[in-house]
């Protein structure tokens, strides 16, 4: 019985196979999606698409596990970094921080330091990697009165769209 066990958990692809999917560059597009909390009102906050690109590599192909880093735009979005696992679910992302800025064209550059909550993303067609990481704890710095900037309470998600290139 043991041998059986052996021999049917060897027959399925292994993680290595997963990683191989998602290695490689991308042209990423970020979209935020930010509300800040001003007084009693939550205020939400415009920042248009930013286009960068990202690179995914293996760090331990036997375990699946692979490093995204999201190259920063000067003066619209910083680094990111995300460390997941590949599986026969998908991609999946562990939650992450953001301490870095975005730039709205209302409120200039917005320092924010957020905790993100991240998905498994389907693999299926792994040239095109699509999720929403959300945050509901961190805040933001922002000039919201014209005087100096304040940290509010903030919430809301990012929207990622990579396409293989």
């Amino acid at each position: 019985m043991a041998f059986c066990l052996v021999a049917l958990s060897s027959c399925g692809p292994d993680n290595t196979d997963y990683v191989e999917k998602v290695v490689g560059e991308y042209n990423i597009k970020i979209t935020p999606s930010i509300s800040v909390k001003y007084g009693n009102s939550t205020l939400p906050i415009t920042v248009e698409t930013i286009e960068t690109t990202a690179v995914v590599t293996a760090t331990d192909d036997a375990a699946g596990e692979v490093t995204m880093r999201i190259n920063g735009v000067n003066g619209e979005i910083s680094e990111m970094f995300f460390e997941g696992y590949c599986d026969g679910l998908g991609l999946k992302l562990q939650n992450s921080h953001y301490d870095g800025v975005f730039y709205s064209t209302e409120y200039g550059i917005i320092y924010c330091d957020i905790d993100l909550k991240n998905p498994t993303v389907s693999i299926y067609n792994s040239r095109i990697l699509s999720w929403k990481s959300t945050f509901t704890t961190g805040t933001c710095g922002v000039n919201i009165s014209g005087l100096d900037t304040e940290n509010y309470n903030v919430s809301g998600s990012i929207q990622f769209e990579a396409t293989s290139k």
